[in-house]
Order: C-alpha cells, then structure tokens, then sequence
C-alpha cells in the first residue's frame, strides 16, 4: 500500500468514526430529548389531574356551603316563625299553625348539617312540638275552666320560650361560624 492509499483509507476510517459519532450523538440527544418531552408531558398531566381534582374539590365545597346555608336559614326561619305564632296564638283571630313542613326542614339539616347544627336543630324541633302541645293543652284547659293546671301551662310556656330563645342563639351563632359569616355588630 501506497502513502496515497493509506492515506485514503485513514481519511475513510476517520470519516467512518466522525459518521457513526455523529449518528451516536445526535441518537443519545434525541433519546435525551425524548426522555424529558415524556417526563414533561407526564409532569403536566399529573399537574392538570391535580388541579382538575382541587377546583372539583372547590366546587363541591361551595355547593355544600350553599346548600348549608339555604338549609339552616329555611329551617330557622320556620322554627322561628311557628315557635312565635304558637305562643302568640290568639284561638279567635287566627287559624292554628301548622307544623307540618317543620320535619322536611329538618330533616335537610340532619342530611347536610354538622353534628352540633344537627342537635341544635332537634332540640329547637322539639320546643316547637312541645309549645304546640303546650297550646293544644292551654285551650282545653281554657275550656274547662281548670285555673291551677292552666298557671303550670303558663309557667311550662315561659320555660319553652326561654329555652328555645337559647338554642335558636345557640344555632345561629354555630351556624354563622360554620359557614364564615359575621354577626351583625351595631356600632352602639
């Protein structure tokens, strides 16, 4: 062999490693390359996943809050409403109260309610129940005249009326804090 061939043959051997080093190289750099598009790619599912799951977990937070506080407030306000027309009953003037839709009411808050809210609410249900009772007994009792059973009547009326004025407190400042709401503060 020649210096010619020789040096033909080194420059085609050189050129051969140069070919096979750059197909190596630009190989790992596309396997790199690859590599980190698919752990981004993965990366970013998981990121969109987590964020999909905090704004569900948002939502329904807010749903549940909502309906919270439609179910306290419709509660509430017919305990309220019933307790009060009870005790103001007058048999001439007005038709009886009807507790009926009271229980629907309740039960709303024993489904979504919090413990606390839930016995809160019972115990002012059975105040209601109890006055409405305590009504029923009071216009017979009127009836027949009996003073002595009338005056426990009374003096049972203004127990209820303390009590319940208690819980429905006790309820709405429970409720107030569970769903984040200040009380209304005069500036007196």
């Amino acid at each position: 062999m020649d210096q010619q061939t020789l040096t033909l043959v080194s420059q085609l051997i050189t050129g051969a490693v140069a070919l096979i080093a750059g197909l190596g190289g630009a190989s790992l750099t596309a396997y790199i390359n690859r590599r980190n598009t698919l752990d981004s790619l993965a990366a970013a599912r998981l990121t969109a996943e987590e964020q999909w799951t905090r704004t569900q977990d948002r939502e329904h937070a807010i749903w549940l809050r909502d309906q919270k506080q439609e179910a306290y407030a419709a509660f509430h306000s017919e305990a309220e409403t019933l307790f009060r027309k009870i005790n103001g009953y007058v048999p001439d003037e007005d038709p009886p109260p009807s507790i009926d839709n009271l229980p629907v009411l309740l039960g709303r808050v024993r489904l979504i309610g919090s413990l606390e809210a839930v016995t809160l609410a019972n115990a002012m249900s059975m105040h209601v129940n109890s006055s409405w009772v305590n009504l029923v007994q009071t216009r017979f009792f009127q009836q027949t005249g009996n003073k002595e059973k009338l005056d426990e009547l009374w003096e049972l009326g203004q127990q209820l009326r303390t009590q319940f004025d208690s819980y429905s407190t006790k309820f709405l400042e429970l409720v107030r804090k569970e769903l984040g709401a200040q009380a209304f503060q005069s500036d007196a």
